[in-house]
């Protein structure tokens, strides 16, 4: 938001109405202060770019007298698409005319307007896809082309309030530039459960903000948390005493990975029993030692701390005791089977038993075994809520 303000006032500050319009096929920025008038001879091209509808000109014609030549009026244009100057003609150009132009109060200042512009001519929404189960939303844009001056930023604004939201309600920033672009993320970081939102997609550049149709997406109404159920990104597997918080597992494996650093101590305390390792809990901890003790890429432990899944990119590797939970309530081990979709694989954890060896799941058995580091295992990633 702060670099959004930061343009909006660069942009008031350097010019109020700067537009853009093309002289001999060159863009060339005018504003209404310090641009006008200028005069085009006899031959010179000009054309309105958008967000530019229309250029005002007046026309002389050249009439040669015995003291050289004069200029007499002629008639006033209106300049709507690319046009030349006729032999024996002069323009001066005296304005332009930005089509579908209004103005809102600046809420940094209230004593600046910042021009705006709703038509969803150059700038296009897609309807927000709403993933209940997942429970994440994706916005999806494009903004066309339009031979203006460049945009400086781009993103999506939303309010469960205000049904045209505007850049000074919530917002989710999307670079530069024109094209398409996407954002998905998870509402529960910031949006209610069973409320209506309203969105659309905005742009900034010199010529103000440019905003979109107005499309709008609810969210779900608050449910059971329960053990498989699909929540903050995974498959819920372990609730802990307050039964608000606790893990969730991705719905698929990330792949097979040695687990790395044979020969070498990671965490510094290889019993074969370690709470400090392999409880519940601590596989955050773990995967953060592993990525920082060991250089070699890919691993699982850097794969898995390197993914970003379903709007979420702090998953982790599970721990023996992690895993293990895993397996006894998604897994073959749960009382409704294998909904995690695990099959026989064996799985690595973060849960170092040697300088050689790691601990292992497997899913299908449940026995945990400590395996050589140089083995490649299945990863299926894990995030606490």
């Amino acid at each position: 938001m702060k670099n959004i303000l930061t343009s909006i006032l660069l942009l008031l500050a350097v010019s109020l109405q700067a537009q853009t319009i093309s002289i001999d096929g060159t863009p060339m920025l005018v504003s209404s202060d310090v641009s006008f008038p200028f005069w085009l001879q006899s031959g010179a091209s000009i054309n309105p770019e958008p967000p530019v509808a229309s250029i005002s000109v007046l026309e002389f014609n050249i009439v040669a007298t015995a003291n050289g030549n004069d200029m007499v009026f002629n008639q006033v244009l209106s300049i709507s698409s690319s046009a030349t100057v006729p032999e024996g003609k002069t323009w001066k150009v005296e304005s332009v005319l930005q089509e579908n132009q209004s103005f809102e109060v600046s809420n940094v200042n209230s004593s600046l307007f910042i021009p705006t512009n709703s038509s969803s001519t150059n700038i296009v929404m897609e309807a927000p896809v709403y993933d209940s189960l997942l429970m994440f939303v994706t916005f999806n844009a494009s903004i066309l082309p339009s031979g203006g001056s460049p945009i400086t930023e781009r993103g999506f604004c939303y309010s469960a309030t205000n049904e045209q939201p505007t850049v000074y309600d919530n917002i989710t920033s999307s670079g530069t530039g024109t094209g398409s672009f996407e954002e998905s993320f998870t509402p529960y970081s910031s949006l209610e459960f069973n409320t209506v939102y309203y969105v659309r997609t905005y742009a900034t550049s010199l010529e103000g903000i440019v905003y979109s149709d107005v499309s709008n997406f609810s969210t779900s109404s608050e449910g059971v948390l329960e053990i498989g159920s699909i929540y903050n990104g995974g498959l819920v597997f372990y609730i802990d005493e307050t039964g608000e918080h606790g893990l969730v597992a991705a719905t698929e494996d990330l792949g097979s990975y040695e687990w790395g650093c044979y020969g070498t101590d990671i965490n510094g305390d290889n019993s074969s029993v370690s709470p400090e390792l392999d409880g519940i809990g601590t596989g955050l901890q773990n995967t953060l030692e592993i990525v920082a003790g060991c250089s070699e890429i890919p691993i699982a432990a850097s794969e898995a701390s390197a993914v970003s899944l379903n709007g979420f990119s702090d998953w982790y590797l599970p721990s023996k005791d992690e895993l293990k939970e895993m397996y006894n309530t998604i897994g073959n081990g749960g009382s409704e089977g294998d909904i995690g979709g695990f099959g026989n694989n064996r799985y690595w954890s973060s849960s170092e038993n040697s300088n050689n060896n790691a601990w292992t799941v497997s899913f299908g058995s449940g026995s945990t075994d400590y395996k050589y580091k140089v083995n490649s295992y299945r990863v299926r990633v894990i995030r606490a809520f």
